[in-house]
C-alpha cells in the first residue's frame, strides 16, 4: 500500500474528469461534495438487463468510469470547486491478468477480491492511495508490490 500526493491537481482533475486516462477502470464508489453530497456505489445490478445484456457486458461487479465519468463531471462543473471528492477505482480484470502474468505470477485470478486505489481530493490537495484484497492469506508480498509500482507508474505524471 502506497500514499502518494499529488502534486499537479489540476492535470490529474483534466484526465480524470475531460480526457479517457482512466476510462478502462472499474468504479466501487463515488463522493463528491459540492453545495450537496452525491455518493455513488458503482456495484452494477444484473436484476437492471433482459435476458443476455449483462452477460454481454461480461458479468462485471462494477460500472467502468467510462460511464459514470459524465454525471461526476455534470454536478461538479462550474465556477467553483468541489469541497471534496473521493473516488475508489478497481483495476479491471486485463491490468489484473497482466499482473499475474509478470512480476506476481505466483497468485492466481481466484485468489484476487480487488487491485484498488483511491484518489481523495479536499481543500486544494489530492492523494491517491493504493490497495487491495485478497481472498487468500498470504505473507507473500509480491502482488502488492506489483500492484503499487502499477499504481506509481499511472500517476507519475501528477506526482
Amino acid at each position: 500500500m502506497i500514499l502518494q500526493t499529488i502534486t499537479d491537481t489540476k492535470q490529474l482533475m483534466s484526465d480524470l474528469l475531460i480526457k479517457d486516462t482512466f476510462h478502462d477502470f472499474l468504479v466501487r464508489e463515488v463522493t463528491i461534495v459540492t453545495y450537496c453530497t452525491l455518493h455513488l456505489d458503482g456495484t452494477m445490478l444484473a436484476d437492471f438487463y433482459d435476458n443476455g445484456e449483462y452477460e454481454e457486458l461480461g458479468f462485471p461487479e462494477c460500472a467502468s468510469w467510462d460511464k459514470l465519468k459524465p454525471l461526476c463531471f455534470s454536478f461538479i462543473k462550474g465556477k467553483k470547486l468541489p469541497l471534496k471528492m473521493q473516488l475508489v477505482f478497481h483495476a479491471p480484470q486485463s491490468i489484473v491478468d497482466a499482473l499475474l502474468a509478470g512480476e506476481a505470477a505466483g497468485f492466481a485470478a481466484d485468489d484476487i477480491h480487488s487491485l484498488t486505489f483511491t484518489v481523495k481530493y479536499e481543500k486544494g490537495k489530492a492523494t491517491v492511495l493504493s490497495g487491495l484484497s485478497l481472498k487468500i492469506f498470504t505473507i507473500d508480498q509480491t502482488l502488492a508490490h506489483a500492484w503499487d509500482c502499477y499504481v506509481n507508474k499511472l500517476f507519475s505524471p501528477y506526482l
